[in-house]
C-alpha cells in the first residue's frame, strides 16, 4: 500500500508501518526479511532455513454462481451480443492480510479490495505468497483483487526482465483465476524503481484481458511536485493521502489548490484511522481499515 512522500532508501517498510505483524518471513522491527530466506512448502516465507511447518496459505472466498445463471448469463451473450458490464462502486475498502475478526464487513454499496497476493523481490528472486488470513465476503459484494509488492531493502534491486515476467505473470494470473472487473498492483516505487515499475505496469497491462482494468497505487507526491504518471498504462491512479506524518498539512494545502496531475484526479485514498481530509478529493474513494477499523467508517 502506498504512502504519501517518497520514504527514503532506508525508510522501515510499509509492511510494518502499517500491517504491524511480525511472522514467517517478517521481521517485526524492520518489516520485512532479515538474514536468509527459504520458502515453505505451503509457498510461505522464512527468515531461518529450513522452514517449520506451517498451514497453507489462505484465499478469500466469494459464493460461486450456479449454473442456472451462468446459463442465463450466457443466453444474455447469445441474444444480445454482449453484456454491459456494471459500474464499479464509488468506495472501496482495502481488506489487508489481516484475521477477519479485525476487520469489518462492508456496508451496503460498497466494493471490497482484497489483497490476495504478496511479491517479494529480493536481489535477483521473485517470492510469491498467498493470502495468509482467511476471509469470506458476503453474497453479492463485488471484489477485486490487490497484489502488493515490496523490495527487500538488505539485497541490492537487481530489475532484471524476469524479475518483471515474474510479476507481470503473478498478475495476470491472478486475473484470469479470478476474473474481476478491476486488479490492482500495490508498489512503492523508489526513484531508482520507477523505469521498472513503468515497464512491469506496461507489461501487465498488455497481457491482461480487455475486460479487467488495472489500478495502481501511488504516493500522493507523484501528483504534485514529483509528477510523472503521465504516459503510465494503468487504467486507474489511486493517490495515498495517509501516512503523511508532518507533511499532511502541506498536501492538504495543495490538494484544495487543485490535483495539477490528471492521472490523479481519477481516485484516492485515505485511511479510517487518521482525522478526515478537509477539503475534497475527486475520484473514486479507497479507504485503508487501520487500527480503528471496527469502528463505524467516516
Amino acid at each position: 500500500m502506498a504512502v504519501g512522500q517518497q520514504p527514503p532508501e532506508k525508510a522501515v517498510t510499509a509492511w510494518d508501518r502499517r500491517a504491524g505483524r511480525a511472522g514467517c518471513g517478517e521481521s517485526a522491527r524492520s518489516g520485512w526479511l532479515a538474514g536468509s530466506i527459504a520458502v515453505d512448502r505451503t509457498g510461505r516465507v522464512c527468515r531461518k532455513s529450513p522452514c517449520p511447518l506451517s498451514a497453507p496459505p489462505a484465499t478469500f472466498r466469494l459464493p460461486l454462481r450456479s449454473n442456472r445463471d451462468l446459463l442465463a448469463l450466457a443466453l444474455a451473450v447469445l441474444l444480445a451480443g454482449a453484456v454491459q458490464a456494471e459500474p464499479l462502486p464509488a468506495e472501496w475498502w482495502w481488506y489487508w492480510d489481516r484475521p477477519a475478526s479485525q476487520l469489518p464487513v462492508p456496508r451496503p454499496g460498497v466494493g471490497a479490495a482484497v489483497l490476495t497476493l504478496h511479491v517479494y523481490f529480493s536481489g535477483r528472486r521473485v517470492i510469491s505468497v498467498s493470502r495468509r488470513s482467511a476471509l469470506t465476503l458476503p453474497p453479492g459484494l463485488v471484489s477485486i483483487p490487490v497484489i502488493h509488492v515490496e523490495v527487500d531493502p538488505a539485497q541490492p534491486f537487481a530489475g532484471t526482465d524476469e524479475q518483471r515476467n515474474g510479476l507481470r505473470d503473478a498478475v495476470v494470473a491472478e486475473a484470469l483465476a479470478r476474473r474481476p472487473p478491476l486488479i490492482q498492483l500495490d508498489f512503492e516505487a523508489r526513484q531508482s524503481q520507477r523505469p521498472f515499475w513503468r515497464a512491469a505496469v506496461q507489461a501487465i497491462r498488455e497481457r491482461l484481458p480487455a475486460e479487467v482494468r488495472l489500478s495502481v497505487t501511488a504516493l500522493a507526491s507523484w501528483c504534485f511536485g514529483d509528477r510523472w504518471l503521465a504516459e503510465v498504462a494503468a487504467d486507474e491512479i489511486v493517490p495515498m493521502y495517509f501516512r503523511l506524518g508532518k507533511a499532511r498539512d502541506a498536501f492538504i494545502a495543495h490538494s484544495a489548490a487543485g490535483i495539477p496531475e490528471p492521472r490523479c484526479r481519477e481516485a484516492h485514498g485515505v485511511a479510517d484511522d487518521e482525522p478526515p481530509w478537509p477539503v475534497a478529493l475527486p475520484g473514486r474513494r479507497y479507504v485503508f481499515l487501520g487500527a480503528r477499523s471496527t469502528a463505524p467508517i467516516r
